[in-house]
């Protein structure tokens, strides 16, 4: 039986950030998990009690600006700020792993948050799984939206703009398309102050993942139309770790541990973490 609990933490400067987690029972491992951009903890709640089968216990949170936590929606000066934000999960999670071998487990925008804090050498980190990581964008913003975006940057850099994110984007599974869509946590707006926070941490991802040298697992999607899967295999090399693998799961979408087939990238991460424990 799995024991599932929430409450909050607080990051380095204050800001209170919701958090929700669950116990396997006999857990011989445990995972601080870090959601993608416009997401919240709530969407990883079937991916959480799939690991509890494996008896791997879980903690994720809201970060900033993200489901209940608090801060403008969606929005952030720098990456930094999301930086504390997983400091405070991983203390959380080190606490409620009891000891157990602590995994950190990214999706997306999650993934470049996650290797930034993962340069910075956190305690106790058994190994670093990354989830379709954002490490460049499936395709270049229109020129004139770019230009908008400059504008708006000075005058007007937390004004609420689209995304331009198509829900269908995300899996095969339409069930949780449509849930997504539906969503009231789920969503599809950015800013500029964001946009520029978001270019500047893509410019130094390939120093930040020289500096981590822990075992890790990169999960891509063959069809990824949210994040460039070509950019991430050609960053991936630079990793410092003598123990890391690249795996590709062919047609899915972004989403993979929310797709159609995603028993089989959960199979994949359940036997990687068994192997690193």
């Amino acid at each position: 039986m799995a024991l599932s609990d929430d409450g909050q933490i607080t990051s380095r400067d204050g800001t209170k950030l919701s958090w929700r987690g669950t116990s396997a029972d006999g857990a011989v491992a445990h995972v601080a998990i870090v959601h993608g951009y416009c997401e919240h903890s709530g969407r990883y709640q079937r991916t959480m009690e799939a690991l509890t089968q494996l008896r791997i216990s879980s903690t994720v949170l809201d970060l900033r600006g993200h489901g209940t936590s608090e801060g403008a929606r969606t929005d952030v000066t720098r990456y930094d700020d999301y930086v504390a934000d997983v400091d405070a999960l991983w203390a959380h999670a080190l606490e409620r792993s009891q000891g157990r071998p602590t995994f950190a487990l990214a999706h997306s925008m999650g993934g470049l948050v996650a290797t930034r804090w993962a340069a910075r050498q956190p305690r106790r980190l058994q190994g670093l799984i990354l989830s379709s990581p954002f490490f460049g964008l499936a395709s270049d913003p229109p020129a004139l939206m770019l230009a908008a975006a400059r504008v708006l940057r000075v005058v007007a850099p937390g004004m609420r703009l689209s995304t331009e994110l198509k829900i269908e984007n995300l899996s095969h599974d339409e069930a949780w398309c449509a849930a997504s869509a539906e969503d009231p946590l789920y969503f599809r707006t950015t800013t500029a102050r964001w946009f520029f926070a978001t270019r500047a941490a893509l410019r130094s991802v390939r120093s930040q993942i020289a500096a981590i040298g822990v075992p890790t697992l990169v999960a891509v999607a063959g069809e990824d139309r949210i994040v460039s899967t070509p950019v991430t295999k050609e960053v991936f090399p630079v990793f410092a770790s003598s123990d890391k693998k690249l795996v590709e799961f062919p047609g899915y979408f972004h989403e993979i541990l929310n797709e159609s087939g995603r028993q089989a990238v959960l199979t994949e991460i359940g036997g990687w973490i068994s192997t690193h424990l």
